[in-house]
């Protein structure tokens, strides 16, 4: 049996997994960045009556 090593192959799985899932990643980073702009935005203020 051989050993690889870790990383070559976390970063073979993650290839094969975008090219299973292009859009994975896409989906992921608009998550990303829409989370951290909306840190930005002043905070909504809503009215309880």
């Amino acid at each position: 049996m051989k050993v690889s090593d870790p990383y070559i192959e976390f970063t073979q799985n993650l290839k094969c997994l975008l090219k299973k899932y292009p859009d994975l990643i896409t989906m992921t980073l608009s998550n990303i960045f829409t989370m951290r702009n909306n840190h930005f935005l002043p905070p909504v203020i809503t009215k309880h009556w």
